[in-house]
């Protein structure tokens, strides 16, 4: 796999000039996420060096109107830079804190950011992911009134849900919502029931959305595993609901190269992982297809590159 990780750092480096985007599923942020841990892996300190140039450029595109989606904007750079952190590739001054500016954005206008989201294709409760995410790095920093918001926030945006009878959540939406507060439940000590209140009906208006088919194939893989995260926190099968949504679950495709290829991002992204027993020749041969043809694929040199080569050192035990 060595020589497949340095074909993958060598076309993306490449290819740098295509990408002009800041964020984490299609720009820089999921490069340079690439690159720390490939220059790490690999001991090339050269891709530690471009990796920081790269990081330079994403704060100076940082602005207060751009996106706050955990895919293309604040709240996906702000998840990269908590695993930056988190991983000792950057260092950060109490005093200087570089999470700041993500943390008064997304944390104490959770509702703002959602308005924000909400005319995209693709809307997701950023700020309860990059919450989670905030939570692993330094959590005596942050202020409780952050977990009440994101919390307080969600209970208002399922009664609008409840509302608007004629238009149903996206998947997508709601299995952000129970990546959040599936972990929340098993983090917090406090607010158990309210929590548990919200999981129950991000999981009725989960069926409401798989019966009118509001979903791609990859909302459908990432709910399954959404509930079987959410089973071993909470005993869910007492709730009729659960054994409903498996029903309506079971025939999706089972998980393949190309699915990894398209959305390895959402699965890096909610902590999720996508397969086990691929061998690593499948890889290496799926990959160097893939490197022959991204003259053509501009984008998969900018993104889903990026996020393959994290998932292959991950399979190998680099953080």
């Amino acid at each position: 796999m060595n020589k497949t990780l340095r074909n993958i750092a060598n076309t993306i480096v490449a290819n740098l000039a295509n990408t002009e985007p800041a964020g984490l599923f299609d720009g820089k942020m999921g490069i340079c996420l690439f690159l720390y841990k490939y220059s790490r892996y690999s001991g090339f300190e050269i891709y530690d060096e471009i990796a920081s140039n790269l990081l330079d450029e994403i704060f100076d595109q940082l602005t207060p109107g751009m996106s706050s989606s955990a895919m293309d904007g604040l709240a996906g750079i702000g998840f990269g830079l908590v695993e930056l952190l988190k991983d000792g590739f950057l260092e950060s001054d109490p005093d200087d804190n570089i999470l700041k500016n993500m943390d008064d954005i997304l944390l104490r206008g959770v509702r703002n950011t959602l308005m924000r989201e909400a005319p995209f294709s693709i809307t997701l409760y950023s700020s309860g992911i990059y919450l989670l995410s905030r939570m692993s790095f330094r959590r005596n920093e942050m202020e409780s009134e952050w977990i009440v918001d994101v919390i307080g926030q969600a209970i208002w945006l399922i009664e609008d849900f409840k509302k608007r009878t004629q238009k149903v959540p996206e998947l997508s939406l709601l299995n952000s919502m129970l990546y959040v507060f599936a972990r929340l439940f098993a983090i917090l000590e406090t607010d158990k029931n309210k929590i548990q209140c919200i999981l129950m009906d991000i999981l009725h208006f989960s069926s409401l959305s798989i019966q009118q088919h509001n979903y791609n194939e990859i909302d459908i893989l990432l709910f399954r595993q959404n509930v079987e995260y959410l089973s071993e926190v909470l005993d869910i099968e007492k709730f009729p609901i659960i054994g409903v949504l498996r029903e309506m679950t079971n025939y999706s495709e089972e998980v393949n190269m190309d699915m990894l290829y398209n959305n390895m991002w959402w699965w890096l992204l909610y902590d999720l992982y996508p397969i086990e027993n691929i061998s690593s020749e499948l890889i290496e041969n799926y990959v160097d297809k893939k490197l022959r043809a991204s003259y053509y694929d501009e984008l998969a040199v900018n993104s889903k590159l990026a996020a393959l080569g994290c998932w292959i050192m991950s399979r190998n035990g680099c953080k």
